[in-house]
């Protein structure tokens, strides 16, 4: 799928959205209602699950594995929601559905599809980790906004291949950070990407502006600054401990201190969190979530 080199933000997000993605894109709204909703039942989430054979097949293999330390095989997505969990099985429909987003793509120079998909998850347990720990929620959102707050950088590599591989070699010769890269070459990043994205998906307001901001945490709108400032704390901190792909290896201490202080989070509560973190990812890489 090659580009113009023209192409603006508008002409890329029509483009994306008459594509393949778009079959996707449906699936994932429906189950972002499902999830966010505190009054969706395991009914309603088995019926959604079930409706879609790949997924069910999807839930149902990553339920049996070892991650989950299964015994006895299941093989029904109402016994799968009794093994593991109604919350955990809601989360794991979100991040199996959005996966397909990232799988194949490109492999260059320290990028990769599923090094990116390996941050994305990492991201959105951390977020989910900061609004449990920190603030006594259940951090539905932010684990949402975690899983999709890449997903611009997946249709730079999708619909503007070629420019992207001279994204990743700026990057890669340079030793700098993928927002500067990208702004040289395509005069936006993925972040404007991901966010208008969202925003013609429509998207709930706090993800399309944690998408959006999840690198400029202080420009969100009034109101939305706990759920943006928390992902980008979480961004910062997998970035920071080398979690999958590194869009921003030389991260901004500074703003990661203020979204602490407004916050109101210790230091030494982000080590607990990273902690959590990386052993959930590592046993994730165990069972062979990442390829």
């Amino acid at each position: 799928m090659e580009e113009k080199t023209t192409m603006n933000l508008d002409e890329l997000i029509q483009k994306v959205n008459q594509s393949e993605i778009a079959s996707i894109r449906n699936s994932i709204l429906e189950i972002l209602r499902v999830v966010t909703d505190p009054q969706t039942s395991a009914k309603q989430l088995t019926e959604l699950i079930e409706r879609d054979p790949p997924l069910s097949a999807r839930i149902l293999r990553r339920a049996n594995s070892v991650f989950y330390g299964s015994t006895r095989k299941i093989s029904e997505i109402r016994q799968a929601i009794v093994r593991i969990g109604f919350d955990v099985v809601k989360e794991l429909t979100l991040t199996q559905k959005v996966c397909e987003l990232f799988e194949y793509g490109t492999k260059q120079d320290g990028f990769s599809r599923m090094e990116l998909w390996k941050n994305s998850v990492a991201v959105a347990i951390c977020a989910k980790t900061i609004y449990r720990q920190e603030f006594g929620q259940k951090g539905e959102e932010a684990y949402a906004a975690g899983i999709l707050h890449n997903i611009g950088l997946v249709v730079e590599d999708q619909f503007m291949h070629e420019k992207f591989l001279e994204v990743v070699d700026v990057k890669s010769m340079m030793k700098d950070n993928f927002l500067h890269a990208e702004s040289s070459v395509f005069g936006m990043n993925h972040a404007e990407i991901g966010g208008a994205l969202a925003e013609s998906w429509n998207l709930p307001l706090e993800l399309v502006c944690a998408i959006r901001f999840h690198h400029a945490p202080f420009k969100a709108e009034n109101g939305l600054g706990q759920i943006v400032m928390a992902l980008y704390l979480a961004d910062y901190l997998c970035q920071s401990n080398g979690i999958g792909f590194c869009d921003t290896p030389y991260g901004n201490r500074l703003m990661f201190r203020r979204c602490l202080s407004h916050l109101d989070i210790k230091d030494k509560a982000t080590d607990f969190i990273v902690q959590d973190v990386v052993a959930e990812i590592k046993k994730m890489e165990k069972a062979g979530w990442f390829g």
